[in-house]
């Protein structure tokens, strides 16, 4: 199956990641909290659940990501607005080029796996401390980018 929406998509890719054993933050169709139901749309549905190593969690819907911390709930971006999706740092490559020693590459490294740099029309964003699922969230938003227009 080809996934048409991004919905489909994130579907897939989680339920890749869960059923191999790669993530142990997230759930799929998770069950929202009070506060998420309140900010989703009509229509919109929660597909991720991923709780953050530094507490608070994301919520992933078939539209946008929001960010839930500290009893408050926002809208991180939505999916439209995204432009691009980095690994730690949109100039990770450049930040290592610039170190003394390999110890400090690894420090960066083990200190920031689990950060996704995101670009969006009006601005950067962050999502932090994903743990475990980084690597399908990165995928999903990447994925996002590439995507032809519906």
């Amino acid at each position: 199956m080809i996934p048409k929406t991004p919905g489909e998509k994130l579907r897939i890719i989680f339920r890749n990641a869960l059923r191999r054993g790669y993530v142990r933050n997230a759930s799929l169709d998770p069950v929202g909290s009070a506060g998420v139901h309140v900010i989703l749309e009509a229509a919109e549905v929660v597909i991720v659940r991923i709780d953050s190593r530094f507490g608070g969690c994301y919520w992933l819907s078939d539209r946008r990501v929001l960010r839930e911390a500290e009893d408050r709930i926002r809208e991180l971006f939505p999916y439209d607005a995204l432009r691009s999706a980095h690994w730690m740092f949109r100039d990770l490559r450049e930040r290592m080029s610039k170190m003394q020693s390999s110890y400090e590459v690894t420090t960066l490294k083990s200190t920031f796996f689990d950060r996704i740099e995101i670009d969006l029309e009006l601005g950067t964003t962050v999502m932090e401390g994903l743990g475990s699922a980084y690597p399908p969230t990165l995928s999903f938003l990447c994925w996002l980018v590439r995507r032809p227009p519906t």
